[in-house]
């Protein structure tokens, strides 16, 4: 997931059909999208956000009566106005395409995609995404084009994405992982892994290459973005002195949020998201899909 400062909005991705876009209520503009599912209002934080959901799935297809592609978002980044969305790597899933979308004046829009490799064994269908807006030299994926990307299926690896072309490169091996995030504030890279019992944070090394530390945290964790002090002490009002994590979890029927610092500590309580957005798009899509389309 992307990294959250004091924006006044946070991205949020759910692995289904939608990117969820969430923004105060208070003041917010309409959002618009050539398809837009749901809109609604939530509390979290004691504070009321508005929720608008897209429904993305056909967004790759050149031809989506006759395309097998397919968009259900597992990674998602943002940076310079730009909202990056991958998903699994199979021809019948993105078939290795890097969606993207333009974010400007509270307006969602597709605006193509970058084809990554497609072809086993180097075919590409990133869990994770992340920017390192470090700019050092001396770290991984700090080019102002390069997109950190991390790979759950087999073989697990992290690898750094052109946004201008898709092209990949600079694999390496990882432990597994759902999601990446990079920590500004240290130059560290933040994994999430789901377990049976718990999720656990890994903290690497600026070139993603060790392992300095870890921690168990909610379960059914698998989405985190990095937040700066003053925007988790502005967001959830407790006091805070160093970055943290914004982990999103799903278990049990129940979507999640919650914050923990570096150190593995809750900051506040969880929150429930109650994000339920409407499927008639998806029934319609599905309904479309006859026999005669696909002979």
């Amino acid at each position: 997931m992307g990294r959250c400062e004091k924006s006044h909005r946070l991205f949020i991705m759910k692995k289904i059909m939608y990117i969820l876009i969430t923004t105060l209520a208070a003041g917010a503009s309409p959002l618009s999208a050539e398809i837009q599912c749901n809109q609604f209002e939530i509390k979290m934080y004691s504070r009321i956000w508005q929720v608008t959901s897209y429904f993305v799935q056909d967004d790759l297809a050149l031809n989506p009566n006759k395309d097998f592609e397919m968009l259900e978002p597992e990674g998602i980044a943002y940076n310079m106005g730009s909202l990056y969305v991958s998903g699994d790597r199979e021809l019948w899933n993105t078939n290795s395409r890097l969606a993207v979308y333009t974010w400007q004046s509270d307006i969602l829009a597709y605006s193509g995609f970058r084809q990554m490799p497609n072809t086993s064994p180097d075919w590409w269908g990133p869990d994770g995404l992340a920017f390192n807006l470090s700019a050092d030299v001396n770290s991984y994926g700090s080019d102002p084009n390069e997109l950190v990307s991390i790979e759950a299926d087999s073989p697990l690896q992290a690898g750094i994405v052109d946004i201008s072309t898709g092209s990949e490169t600079g694999k390496k091996p990882i432990a597994s992982a759902n999601d990446i995030a990079h920590i500004s504030s240290t130059g560290q890279f933040a994994l999430i892994a789901d377990g049976n019992e718990y999720s656990t944070v890994t903290i690497y090394d600026k070139m993603l290459d060790t392992p300095e530390s870890n921690y168990p945290v909610l379960s059914g964790s698998r989405g985190l973005a990095s937040m700066n002090s003053d925007f988790i002490q502005w967001l959830t009002g407790e006091t805070v002195i160093q970055d943290g994590l914004l982990l999103t979890s799903e278990k049990d029927g129940l979507n999640k949020l919650v914050i923990y610092d570096l150190s593995g500590n809750q900051i506040g309580p969880e929150q429930i998201l109650p994000v339920l957005p409407s499927y008639s798009k998806l029934m319609e899509r599905q309904n479309s899909m006859s026999s005669e389309n696909f002979p």
